[in-house]
């Protein structure tokens, strides 16, 4: 049974094992974070909080390194005030968003790590009538394009990781013994809008 184990090829998908070596195919989390922040950094924005969570998940971590990394190439520093990473629900992430915008020196713009924040972000800042708040998303969601205004989204392949992810398997049961390894896919940014939001002068 251990040498069959032993012999069973094994390819994480989206996130690396963490007790044994195996391919993965994972995207670009940190990467696609600090592009993402540094296109709000690009408009002008100073006070770019971070919502997502939960804070022990793989991706959570990287996007919020990639976040946090983007200020410090601007000479920013990280505010713990606006950085949430326990968001894991929409309801949690829109009871957040009141207190983000009546600080003193509220945000101006907000990265998202995860589908079900961005849900609860968006709802809560319409509800607010704050559509004046840039955002980049993580993730696609439905209806992003029909918002006000359309929701920019940095967006990894999940057919493409798959695909890959399918055609190594395949290498593994046809003899392929190289040491195993992490394929890593590029995140890319859906411009669409939000991102283009400039911070108030007033």
């Amino acid at each position: 049974l251990a040498r069959r184990h032993q012999a069973t090829p094994i390819v994480c998908v989206d996130r690396p094992a963490v007790d044994f070596a195996c391919d993965a195919e994972l995207a670009d989390n940190e990467m696609g974070a600090l592009a993402a922040t540094n296109l709000l950094l690009a408009n002008g924005h100073r006070r770019v909080g971070f919502v997502g969570g939960p804070s022990s998940a793989y991706t959570t971590k990287l996007r919020c390194r990639g976040y946090e990394r983007a200020l410090a190439e601007a000479r920013i520093a990280v505010d713990p005030e606006i950085v949430y990473v326990s968001a894991i629900l929409p309801n949690e992430a829109a009871e957040l968003v009141p207190g983000l915008l009546s600080l003193p020196d509220p945000v101006t713009a907000l990265v998202t790590s995860n589908v079900k924040a961005t849900l609860g972000v968006v709802a809560a800042l319409h509800k607010l009538g704050r559509t004046d708040i840039a955002m980049v998303v993580f993730d696609d969601f439905l209806l992003a394009e029909a918002m006000v205004p359309p929701v920019t989204v940095a967006l990894g392949s999940p057919t493409e990781i798959g695909r890959k992810a399918a055609e190594l398997v395949f290498r593994r049961l046809e003899g392929d013994a190289e040491a195993p390894g992490a394929l890593v896919e590029p995140i890319v940014l859906i411009r669409r809008g939000s991102e283009e939001l400039r911070p108030s002068l007033t």
